[in-house]
Formats: structure tokens, sequence, C-alpha cells
């Protein structure tokens, strides 16, 4: 067994995360790229940390780094650091008690654009000390690792920590161009789709609702178009490339697209969810209140199933 020696021991808290980066890449290189630094750099701060510390941390394997036993105790201790750390910012995040600074949140890039950002231009306007910024994701929750304050996606959390409220439904329809259907036979059916060239967004593969719609993706030999941006996937549709599912609600937003006459394709639930030690902090309160009366408000028009 290695033993600590007769160094000087941990003074900085950098010391341990640069340990931390080491044990999750497994080498210099892959901890240079975590730290946001060179690897030169990273293999002389360890040297250096080793040596004020008289132990041996890591051994080599090949290019792999492997702990020692002394290594293993000071990771461990390091971790539970780390998590007290976090723990910490949460629980003083939930201290805040003037409505000012950064509201981080989670939202698909569709829904963003088209409802979120306008619902978020109002809201600033009102309360100008608070700030806002918009994670795309494609409707999982970057909640957990805290990345956002908020989050809206399409399936209920399963993380205990997470609170979380149905806020309203996304029924969804195949569209297609006026250009491209006086070119094809018409979709009778949002199953009958061979045939047709298809446009294929990434986003739908995250969603459990749309397996249905994907079953008929795959089985369809002329997906014209991938992407994973919902820019794109409207403009590629819009150019007649080829038939997309939408929310219902882009026969509004895009009235020169054409909603085929079949029954919803897929319905998307809405989840909008907060993390329950910093949700109480007034600027992701009023955040959350705002999208909540935003979902209330446009339920009816947005958010629920309305006849074609």
């Amino acid at each position: 067994m290695t033993a600590i020696g007769n160094g000087y021991g941990i003074r900085d808290w950098d010391d341990l995360r640069l340990l931390l980066a080491l044990h999750l890449a497994g080498n210099f290189q892959g901890a240079a790229r975590l730290l946001k630094t060179d690897q030169s750099t990273v293999s002389r701060r360890y040297h250096r940390f080793e040596l004020a510390l008289g132990a041996k941390i890591f051994e080599r394997h090949g290019k792999e780094l492997k702990l020692t036993e002394p290594g293993r105790l000071i990771v461990e201790r390091a971790k539970s650091v780390e998590d007290l750390v976090k723990e910490l910012n949460l629980n003083l995040g939930a201290l805040d008690v003037l409505p000012s600074g950064t509201v981080k949140i989670s939202c698909t890039e569709g829904l963003a654009s088209v409802w979120l950002t306008p619902l978020m231009g109002n809201f600033c306007a009102q309360h100008p000390d608070i700030d806002i910024d918009i994670i795309t994701s494609h409707g999982e929750y970057e909640i957990i690792s805290k990345d956002a304050d908020i989050g809206i996606g399409y399936t209920r959390p399963t993380n205990v920590r997470l609170v979380s409220r149905l806020v309203g439904r996304i029924p969804t329809a195949v569209f297609a161009s006026a250009s491209y259907l006086e070119a094809r036979e018409p979709v009778e059916d949002s199953a009958q789709i061979r045939g047709h060239d298809i446009i294929d967004y990434h986003t739908h593969h995250f969603v459990l609702a749309s397996a249905r719609w994907l079953d008929a993706v795959r089985e369809n030999n002329h997906v014209r178009l991938r992407t994973t941006s919902a820019a794109v996937y409207v403009a590629a549709v819009r150019a007649g490339l080829g038939i997309g599912v939408f929310p219902r609600f882009y026969r509004d937003i895009c009235p020169d697209l054409v909603e085929l006459p079949s029954s919803t394709v897929f319905d998307n639930e809405v989840w909008l969810v907060s993390h329950e030690e910093t949700n109480q902090a007034r600027r992701i309160r009023l955040v959350v209140d705002c999208i909540a009366r935003g979902f209330d408000r446009d339920r009816q028009k947005w958010f629920t199933n309305r006849a074609a």
C-alpha cells in the first residue's frame, strides 16, 4: 500500500478539481479538455500537487491513469466536497430576495422560437433586472445537471427532486407545401406515407409519443432530408422537399403549409419542470409563474386538440 508522506497537504480546492478531472477522463489530455486548459499545464499542476502531498495518487497503465489506494481515498472525499458545494449553491440560490439575475430555461427549439421567446420578451419588459437564457434541447431535462433552472419537456420527470406540472398537450399533424402536393398523390392517412418524400426531424426521436410516426419513417425509403434544427425542418417542408409532422398550431404560424387530412399523428404532453431547491427563488418563481400563465392563456389555441 502506498502511504501518504510528509508533504504539505491539500491547500487549494482547484487541486481537488484537477484530481476529479483526471479520474473522470483517465488521462492528462482528457482532463485538459474538461478543465479547458492544455495538457502540459495539467501535467505540471498534477506533479506539483503530488510532490506537495507526498503521495502517489495515480499509477500509469499504458496511457490510462489508475488510482492508488491513497488516491481513491482523496477522490472519494473530493466528490463529497463537490457535492456539498453544489448543494450549497442550490440553497443559496433559493435565498434570492431581489428579482434580479439570470434564469435559464431548457426548451425544444421549435416551441422556444414560436411561443416561449415572445412570452419572455413581454416578461423582460416588465422585469428588466432579470435576464433569460434559453437552452434548446430535445425535450429532455437539462435541470438534472444544473444547466437550467426551468425545463419545458414532453415527458414527466422521474427525479423526485424535480417539481413538475402538466401544462398542456400538443397534437400534431402531417403538413406539406402546396407545390409538393401539386405533383404528388394526396396523403389520406398519416400511416400511409409510402412513396412520399419525408423530412426527418431529430427531436422526434426523443419523444416517446412519436413512435408510430417514426415506424412509418423507418419503413419509408424516401427520407429526403434529416436535420437537428427546427428552423431547417420548417424551411425544408416549406420548400417542397417533402412532408413533415408539426404541431397543429403551425396552421396559423405557417399558413402557406397545408395540413393534410389525417388523424392526429401523435399527441405530446407538455410538462413545466423546476428544481425543488431553487424554484422558490423570486426570479425563478416569477418566470415559472409567467410560463404557467402563458400555457393557461394559450391552452385553447395552442395546447389542446382542435378540430381540423
